[in-house]
């Protein structure tokens, strides 16, 4: 007569080993999620300023292409109304809000 049943032994530690295994296989799982998960941050806050860096760009590209416009759309109207405010636009210079002097004129 045995005192432990070798059978039952054996699939008890079969299952121990089992439940360890996919305990195991939760916590692998879970790091690697949360490595993806602090990549992702990482990506999307370089994404982040790249896209406020295009923004910038694209803002002072509008700004430069809005002032040339005005420039030379009020060139026409400066030739007529001899406006002093205005920037004349044979310089090429954007023109200066009312009040503010050009580099050239300011003696710097």
């Amino acid at each position: 007569m045995t005192l432990i049943n070798k059978e039952k032994f054996l699939n008890g530690v079969g299952k121990a080993v089992d439940v360890t295994n996919k305990a195991a296989d939760k916590v692998e799982t879970f790091v690697k999620e949360k490595e993806i998960d602090k990549k992702a941050v990482e990506m999307a806050k370089a994404a982040e300023k790249g896209i406020k860096r295009v923004g910038n760009k694209v803002g002072e590209v509008a700004g430069e292409v809005v002032a040339g416009y005005k420039s030379k759309t009020s060139g026409a109207s400066n030739a007529t109304s001899n406006n002093s405010d205005t920037a004349s636009s044979t310089t090429g210079e954007p023109q200066k809000a009312s009040g503010e002097q050009s580099d050239s004129s300011s003696g710097n």
